[in-house]
C-alpha cells in the first residue's frame, strides 16, 4: 500500500511544483523565466479562488426585493398581509371618497333630566297650573318679575338673578327656598346660572309640590343621583349646556365596513430575501468565464514585466329627565288667575324656566342629530389603504372634530341670541326686569327696570 502512495504522493507535489499555466512561446528553458512563470500560476489560481469565494460571500448577503400583488384580497386575507408586511403593504381603493356613516356611528347620552318628567308637558303644565288662584307678587317664584334684585339693574346687565323659594301672602314671609334655582331679568340668563341640586333630593320634590296648588295627580320622583355621570349635582345648567348637557359620547369604528366600502382590487407588498443556492452557483458560474479571462490577462501582462526586468514581483343625565317633561311643567304650574306670586316664588318662575330647560334639551339633541347627519355625509378620502392604527387614530380625531365644531356653533349662536336679547331690552311677559308703577296723585304708569343681584 505504502509502495504505491508514495509514487502518487511524489508526481502529485511533482506536478504541483512544475504547473505552469504561462508557458512562454516557444517553451523557455531559463530556469528563472520557469520560476516567475509557476509563481504566475500560483497567483493566478490564488486570485480565481479569492475572486470566487468573495463574489460567493457577496451574492449570498446581498438582500433583494420581491414584490408581490394579491388580486381582490379579502377582508381575512388583508389582515394576514397586514399583519405580516404592514410597513409595504399598499392596497389602492376602488372608491376613494366613502361616508363617514359607512364605518362610522355615534351615539350620545345627555343628562338624565333630558329624559326626565321635568321637561314634559305635563310637569309644565302642572306648574302653570298650581298658582292659579294665587295673587301676583314680586318675590313669589310663581312670578317672575321682581321689583328688584339685590340692587342689581336689570337695565345694565343680563345676569341679575336672586334665589327663588316659596312665599306666604300677603305678608311675604320665606315658606321654602329652592336650592340651586335663581329668578333674573331673562329666564334663560337665570336659569343658565341654576343648579338640579333641590332635583336630586325627593324630599326638597315633595316640600316643593307641597305648595303647588294643583288638582292633578301627578309622580314625581328626584332626579337619580345613583346614575353615572359626569356632572356633580351642584353643576350648573351653564356647565351642561357648555358640554352639550352630553353624559357620554360613544364612537363605534368598522374597519370591516370601512375596507368593504374601499374595495381594493389588488394589494400589493415587497419583502426582502437572500438568494437561493441554485441563483449563487449560476451566477457564479455565469461570472468565472470572465474572471478566468481577466486573471489570465493581467497575470501574464506581469509576468512578461517581470521576465523583462529579471525581477520576481508579487501584488407612537338631565333631558332624560321628568323635570323637562311636560307633566313635570304643567304640575309646577299648576296656580290659580287669582293667585299672588312673588317672582322670587318658585311657582311663577318655574315653568318658563322648565321651558327653557326642556328647550335645551330639544335644540341641543336636534343639533345634535343634524350635525351626525352632515358629518356622517362627510366623505373620507383615502388613494390606498389606509393602516388600522392610522385609520382608527383618523377616525378619532374625526370625531373629537365634530363634537368641537357642533359645541362651538350651538354655544355661538346662544350666544348671539342672549347678546341680542338683552341689547332689545325686551320686555318678559313675566315682567322679571321692569314693573309698572303708579305714584299717589298721580294717572300715569311709569316703567321701571328691575334691579338683581349678579352672580
Amino acid at each position: 500500500m505504502l509502495g504505491f502512495v508514495r509514487p502518487l504522493l511524489r508526481k502529485t507535489t511533482n506536478f504541483y511544483q512544475n504547473f505552469n499555466l504561462f508557458p512562454s512561446i516557444p517553451p523557455s528553458t531559463n530556469l528563472f523565466d520557469l520560476r516567475i512563470q509557476r509563481i504566475a500560476t500560483r497567483l493566478y489560481i490564488l486570485c480565481l479562488l479569492l475572486s470566487t469565494t468573495t463574489i460567493i460571500i457577496y451574492i449570498s448577503l446581498v438582500k433583494i426585493t420581491n414584490t408581490v400583488n394579491v388580486n381582490k384580497p379579502s377582508f381575512k386575507e388583508y389582515l394576514r398581509l397586514h399583519s405580516i408586511h404592514s410597513e409595504t403593504l399598499i392596497c389602492p381603493c376602488t372608491t376613494i371618497s366613502i361616508d363617514y356613516k359607512a364605518f362610522l356611528h355615534v351615539e350620545h347620552t345627555l343628562h338624565q333630566v333630558c329624559t326626565s318628567i321635568y321637561v314634559t308637558n305635563d310637569w309644565i303644565n302642572y306648574l302653570s297650573l298650581s298658582f292659579d288662584d294665587i295673587p301676583y307678587d314680586p318675590p313669589d317664584f310663581r312670578w317672575t318679575v321682581p321689583l328688584s334684585y339685590d340692587a342689581c339693574d336689570c337695565g345694565y346687565s343680563d345676569k341679575c338673578s336672586m334665589q327663588l323659594g316659596i312665599y306666604s301672602y300677603p305678608n311675604l314671609t320665606t315658606l321654602f327656598s329652592i336650592a340651586g334655582f335663581y329668578t333674573g331679568c331673562f329666564v334663560m340668563e337665570s336659569l343658565l346660572q341654576s343648579t338640579l341640586e333641590c332635583f336630586y333630593n325627593q324630599t326638597c320634590v315633595d316640600e316643593l309640590r307641597s305648595y303647588l296648588a294643583s288638582n292633578t295627580s301627578l309622580t314625581v320622583n328626584a332626579l337619580d343621583s345613583f346614575l353615572p355621570s359626569r356632572f356633580f349635582e351642584n353643576t350648573t345648567i351653564q356647565k351642561l349646556v357648555d358640554e352639550l348637557m352630553v353624559e357620554q359620547w360613544n364612537l363605534s369604528i368598522t374597519f370591516e365596513s370601512y375596507y368593504s366600502a374601499c374595495q381594493p382590487i389588488k394589494c400589493t407588498y415587497s419583502y426582502t430575501t437572500k438568494h437561493d443556492i441554485i441563483y449563487i452557483m449560476t451566477t457564479v458560474f455565469g461570472l468565472i468565464g470572465g474572471m478566468v479571462t481577466i486573471l489570465k490577462l493581467v497575470i501574464r501582462l506581469l509576468v512578461k514585466l517581470v521576465s523583462r526586468n529579471k525581477r520576481l514581483c508579487i501584488a407612537t343625565t338631565v333631558c332624560s329627565s321628568i323635570f323637562v317633561t311636560n307633566v313635570w311643567i304643567n304640575y309646577i304650574d299648576g296656580r290659580s288667575s287669582n293667585d299672588i306670586l312673588a317672582v322670587d316664588d318658585f311657582r311663577w318662575t318655574g315653568p318658563n324656566t322648565f321651558r327653557a330647560l326642556s328647550g335645551f334639551c330639544e335644540l341641543i339633541n336636534k343639533t345634535i342629530s343634524e350635525n351626525l347627519i352632515r358629518f356622517y355625509s362627510t366623505q373620507y378620502v383615502s388613494a390606498t389603504t389606509t393602516s388600522t392604527q392610522l385609520f382608527q387614530s383618523t377616525a378619532q380625531y374625526f370625531f373629537e372634530q365634530f363634537i368641537s365644531s357642533t359645541t362651538q356653533n350651538l354655544l355661538l349662536s346662544l350666544q348671539v341670541i342672549r347678546d341680542t336679547t338683552q341689547a332689545n331690552s325686551l320686555w318678559s311677559v313675566a315682567g322679571i326686569q321692569y314693573r309698572l308703577q303708579k305714584y299717589n296723585n298721580s294717572r300715569n304708569l311709569l316703567l321701571k327696570v328691575r334691579s338683581h343681584t349678579g352672580y
